[in-house]
């Protein structure tokens, strides 16, 4: 899956493939996307059995009619993470890496994590 983001606006593609182009600020992929238009669309005959069967820290990103999700969740499976998402109120909705890679900081001290040094950051400013 792919989100896109210009400006204000958030676009997610169920396959990144879906994207046709265009300039945008940010953009994130990876898989398996977990909802789309409102619905929980995981082939969970595509899924590792770690994303399928271990229950752990999940991350996901998504969107709903007024706002964005940035979301960890323990003791969760991947499937787990896309039907927690879909309660929260998203309608798009793209897993994000799990387990140590999992982190949240928010007003200057960590919430969740992390298990390691992480390279990657999602920086959300308001």
């Amino acid at each position: 899956g792919l989100a896109t983001f210009k400006g204000s606006s958030a676009n997610f593609y169920k396959k990144s493939s879906d994207y046709g182009g265009g300039s945008v600020t940010a953009g994130i992929s990876n898989y398996p996307t977990l909802l789309h238009d409102g619905d929980v669309v995981i082939d969970t005959g595509k899924l590792t059995s770690y994303q399928k069967d271990v229950k752990g820290l999940r991350g996901a990103i998504g969107v709903g009619d007024s706002n964005l999700y940035l979301a960890i969740f323990s003791n969760a499976t991947v499937v787990d993470a896309a039907y927690a998402m879909k309660a929260l109120g998203a309608k798009d909705a793209l897993n994000l890496d799990g387990g140590g890679s999992s982190a949240l900081y928010l007003n200057g001290s960590y919430i969740v994590g992390p298990g390691r040094s992480l390279p990657n950051a999602i920086v959300l400013v308001k």
